[in-house]
């Protein structure tokens, strides 16, 4: 088996702050990956926080106004696993999150290479490029955008399976992912929206937990276990 998809929540947004994202209707598992993902309007950024998350990057757009941020954290998770209680610390200007989940993923090393980011105004954004470390690696394309009507999916998909695409007001969420099978530079998908939003843009490589890695790069000739090179620790410690 290699990593999977698990499921994928309903955004929940507002202007208080928690909010709750319901865990359940991920339909995740004990010792899945989840991933937190929450859009912001404040001016200056903010912060995204829940207890026992961990957060892998943050992604700010400073030109729109208010500015626009993508928060990204993860969490193994574990059997009867409670829904988080996310706080903002700057929620006035409307701000959501939702969650979504892969098994299959390396529990103490999740991450595999360091976390690519983009900003910009366009109605074709395109996810930043990323150069996985392991064979296998399941790539996540995160996209927040202030797009407030029309189309919002996956334009050009480039192998890319579209995980979600809500747009249900100003907090605009996609998520797209891809199993990278042999290590290296990945083809990132484009998105499609009606008019040149601003947005902010993540990716995020997964590792697969040493069982789930296709055998090649589990051993050399002769049997005897490869270890893969360790990723930089990105700009946020992860």
């Amino acid at each position: 088996m290699a990593v999977a998809f698990r499921g994928v929540g309903a955004l929940v947004q507002g202007t208080t702050s928690p909010l709750t994202p319901d865990i359940d209707a991920v339909g995740a598992q004990a010792n899945d990956v989840g991933l937190l993902v929450a859009g912001t309007r404040a001016s200056g950024g903010t912060s995204v926080t829940s207890t026992d998350w961990t957060l892998i990057d943050t992604t700010l757009n400073a030109t729109p106004a208010p500015d626009i941020e993508l928060h990204t954290l993860r969490q193994l998770l574990s059997a009867g696993e409670t829904d988080p209680s996310v706080a903002c610390a700057a929620p006035g200007n409307q701000w959501g999150c939702l969650l979504a989940a892969w098994s299959g993923v390396d529990a103490t090393t999740p991450v595999d290479a360091t976390t690519t980011e983009a900003t910009g105004a366009s109605a074709t954004p395109t996810s930043p490029a990323i150069t996985t470390v392991t064979d296998g690696a399941m790539v996540v394309a995160i996209v927040y955008s202030r797009a407030t009507a029309g189309v919002w999916s996956l334009g050009t998909a480039n192998g890319f399976t579209l995980r979600a695409a809500v747009r249900p007001g100003p907090i605009s969420i996609g998520i797209a992912d891809m199993i990278q099978a042999p290590a290296g530079l990945v083809t990132m998908p484009v998105w499609s929206q009606s008019a040149a939003y601003d947005y902010s843009a993540q990716t995020i490589a997964l590792r697969p937990a040493a069982d789930e890695r296709p055998p090649a790069s589990r051993n050399r000739p002769g049997g005897v276990e490869r270890v893969s090179r360790p990723s930089r620790a990105s700009a946020s410690g992860v």
